[in-house]
């Protein structure tokens, strides 16, 4: 009698190891898929800058009041509905690119496009063509990405200018 308890007892302890592994193993997968969200912003703030030289606008936003669904696009949308930002774009195969923003409209037979640049390094162009500048003692980077592709992170600068193309 006493051996049959001990075993029972050995079966009832291995099911609820079984259970508490399976329940681990759940609550890690979900996490993993959570923190692998690209699209879902941290708390907390960004900076849109738009304009040129020494004519900006800043536009400071809350990342809780904006739906994040096309990267940085979904700021400039936005930014339009709330701001009266006027954006003009079109969309390629590495995601959407201004084509005009607030009425700055690039000279095309300049080599003038519309650039983005930003604080998040992950979105750093990694071509031979990548550029950096400086907003306000912040060292941002050309981006490698169009803006709906482009990560939102709370914390981050963002500055829609003109640049020109050049040649190296």
């Amino acid at each position: 009698m006493l051996v049959f308890v001990k075993k029972k007892g050995k079966e009832k302890m291995k099911k609820i190891l079984s259970n508490l592994i399976s329940l681990i193993l759940v609550v890690t997968l979900s996490l993993f898929a959570l923190a692998s969200c690209t699209v879902t912003p941290s708390d907390g703030e960004c900076l849109v800058v738009v304009g040129v030289e020494d004519n900006y606008k800043e536009y400071k936003i809350n990342l809780e009041d904006v739906k994040i669904t096309e990267g940085v696009l979904s700021l400039v949308k936005h930014l339009e509905e709330n701001e009266g930002l006027d954006a003009k774009y079109t969309d390629s195969g590495y995601g959407a690119y201004f084509t005009e923003i607030n009425g700055i409209v690039p000279d095309y037979t300049k080599g003038e496009y519309v650039a983005v640049f930003t604080s998040v390094e992950s979105d750093f162009d990694v071509s031979t063509s990548f550029k950096e500048t400086d907003y306000r003692g912040i060292t941002l980077g050309y981006s490698g990405f169009g803006v709906s592709s482009m990560k939102v992170e709370g914390g981050a600068t963002y500055l829609i200018t003109i640049d020109v193309f050049t040649y190296e």
